[in-house]
C-alpha cells in the first residue's frame, strides 16, 4: 500500500463516517458531553472512561440512537 492509498482509505471513512453519524449518534448530546469534559478538564473520559446507552429505538427505521455518558468521574 503507497501512502496515496492510506491517504485514500482516511478520506473515505472520513466521509463514511460524517454521512452516517446521526444514523447512530445524538449530535447535540455529543457536543454537549465533549465541552462538558473540556470545561471540567476530564480527558480521560473522551476515551476509556465513556460508556454509550441508549433509551431503544429513537429513529424512523427502528435503530438506536448512542448516547455518551460518564462512566466515572475520577479526574
Amino acid at each position: 500500500a503507497t501512502d496515496a492509498d492510506y491517504v485514500a482509505m482516511v478520506a473515505e471513512r472520513k466521509a463514511k463516517f460524517e454521512k452516517e453519524f446521526d444514523d447512530h449518534l445524538n449530535m447535540e448530546y455529543c457536543l454537549v458531553y465533549y465541552i462538558m469534559t473540556e470545561l471540567l478538564l476530564q480527558f480521560d473520559s473522551r476515551g476509556k472512561n465513556m460508556m454509550f446507552a441508549s433509551w431503544g429505538p429513537m429513529s424512523g427505521d427502528g435503530d438506536y440512537i448512542w448516547f455518551p455518558i460518564y462512566y466515572d468521574v475520577d479526574t
